[in-house]
């Protein structure tokens, strides 16, 4: 670990899955210390503890260190990253912000008609180890045991709201009508709007969301309908890219069962959430490996066929997204 903590950027990037610009704009972030490890001893424990699928034994041989001395510093930084850092790296655009961000999404689909898109919203299951007395909360349609987190993303991949913890039973949509972005109308600012699945409704109060047309066998889609959802599809993918990513750099918590107490999944998912924000923008960019983007794909698309009573679209949105179809044919 010599090297680690010599700043080798090579090592840090094996180790503790971030470049060092990214540890060290960490460090800058953290506050001075007068007593107790050095901050850079503390992030690299962290770090390396979420690297090793959060194994307090695996960091504690590795740095030399008593398990329980891992777990406090783990705690800490934990507690850290969600009180501190996450007000700073996560959170909603405004003014010129808002202006690029729409150009960007629009440059995605190849269109114009997404100059006014200001995230894509969606949801993803992470894997737990589950309590078996909370066997019926935890355990979703694929017979797995997950929290979820919901998240929107800028059109550059990065998280701007994060709603983590609803247990796994729990619909995508319920979850959204359960987090501050919707009830406290959070974001979207007026005028804009978000793109969602078939999973959310379409709608425009109390946020606005669009979402691609729904075939049924009685109706089945026109070609522009189908030219729509193939170029909101391609804008919207910008969740499932961040969620990729993110997965592929934690491997190790993430391609199997997170084996921690409820409230600290939550947390670890939160934290990597925040870390992710935080590499791209130290232009530290981890490509999504194909069995997360496949996962997340698929996910996205299983999810939006489980039947949730409050799913309706309005009529205001339906309205909105035949101007978006008409302006596309103009």
């Amino acid at each position: 670990m010599r090297k680690i903590l010599s700043h080798d950027p090579v090592s840090i990037k094996e180790n503790l899955r971030v470049s060092v610009q990214v540890f060290r704009r960490i460090i800058t972030l953290m506050p001075e210390k007068r007593s107790g490890w050095d901050r850079e001893v503390e992030l690299s424990v962290f770090l390396y503890w979420l690297a090793a699928g959060t194994s307090y034994r695996v960091a504690g041989v590795s740095f030399d260190i008593p398990r329980a001395t891992v777990k406090r510093i783990c705690t800490k930084m934990l507690s850290f990253f969600l009180d501190v850092v996450m007000l700073q790296v996560i959170k909603y655009p405004t003014g010129n912000e808002l202006i690029e961000i729409g150009r960007r999404f629009c440059n995605r689909a190849n269109t114009g008609i997404f100059e006014r898109v200001a995230g894509a919203i969606d949801g993803s299951h992470i894997r737990i180890k589950c309590p078996p007395a909370l066997h019926d909360q935890y355990i979703n349609r694929k017979l797995n045991y997950s929290i979820q987190c919901q998240a929107v993303c800028d059109s550059n991949n990065k998280f701007i709201d994060i709603c983590a913890g609803y247990p796994g039973s729990v619909h995508d949509t319920r979850v959204m009508y359960n987090s501050p972005l919707y009830y406290r109308r959070l974001y979207p600012p007026a005028g804009y709007f978000l793109l969602g699945d078939s999973g959310y409704p379409c709608s425009i109060h109390p946020i606005a969301i669009i979402t691609p047309f729904k075939e049924t066998d009685r109706q089945p889609l026109t070609r522009q309908q189908k030219k729509f959802n193939n170029l909101h599809s391609k804008a919207r993918n910008v969740v499932e890219c961040a969620f990729g990513q993110m997965k592929t750099r934690w491997r190790s918590i993430f391609n199997k069962d997170l084996e921690l107490r409820i409230d600290n999944c939550v947390r670890v998912i939160v934290a990597c959430c925040i870390l992710h924000n935080i590499c791209i923008d130290e232009n530290d960019i981890m490509e999504a490996e194909a069995i997360f983007e496949i996962e997340e794909a698929r996910n996205a698309e299983e999810w939006q066929d489980v039947e949730y009573q409050p799913i309706r679209d309005t009529g205001e949105g339906i309205a909105y997204r035949q101007q978006l179809v008409q302006r596309m044919t103009d």
